[in-house]
């Protein structure tokens, strides 16, 4: 298995399976509210991934958005654990899911062709591993953004977009904030970098 291949692999299925999903996505889907947040919600390590969206009402909606009591309450925008569009049409991404799982194994079990981890300290593999994933979700979004896929009346003009993680580990705060900094408006980004300070 080469690591090129693969990474162009799952760029494709990923970005194939995101145009399903928002061709499917109605407004009904979302009770005729305005999304302002699309993501693609990473388990941890990306070892599996859905789409997460998030609308201006569901949140502004919350008691902790109306009356904050933690530092947390103030960051609903972009904390992912909060938001209700979750799992919608998760199906569309179960194979591409499958591959992520699959990939991550062969990282792991040093199934590369081209790369030989024998060199590599633990924290060189980590970087490489995370740097994989980084590179393929910003590549996605960017594709999703050519396409003019978000060109649909329930969708704000600035979009939060990136990856999020529920309860994100060291490297998936990495993750997190370098592929903001790619696919994100400076609004946005100033957001997330807030958000990902509390940790």
């Amino acid at each position: 298995m080469m690591v090129s291949t693969e990474k162009t692999s799952l760029i494709t299925s990923l970005y194939e399976a995101c145009v399903d999903f928002l061709n499917k996505l109605s407004s009904d889907d979302i009770n005729n509210e305005h999304i302002y947040a699309f993501t693609l919600h990473c388990m941890s390590g990306c070892d599996g991934v859905g789409v997460a969206i998030s609308t201006r009402e569901s949140i502004e909606n919350l008691p902790s958005t109306k009356n904050p009591k933690e530092n947390y309450d103030k960051h609903n925008y972009v904390n992912v654990a909060e938001w209700v569009y979750l799992g919608l049409h998760d199906e569309l991404l179960y194979d591409v899911s499958e591959d992520m799982r699959k990939l991550s194994n062969d990282f792991f079990d040093e199934e590369l062709e081209d790369v030989s981890f024998d060199e590599f300290s633990e924290k060189e593999f980590q970087e490489f591993y995370i740097t994989f994933f980084i590179d393929v979700i910003i590549a996605v979004i960017n594709k999703l953004k050519e396409s003019e896929s978000f060109n649909k009346p329930y969708f704000e003009k600035d979009l939060l977009l990136g990856a999020l993680f529920s309860d994100p580990g060291e490297g998936d705060l990495e993750m997190m904030e370098k592929i903001s900094e790619q696919v994100n408006s400076p609004y946005w980004h100033s957001k997330v970098k807030e958000y990902l300070s509390l940790f």
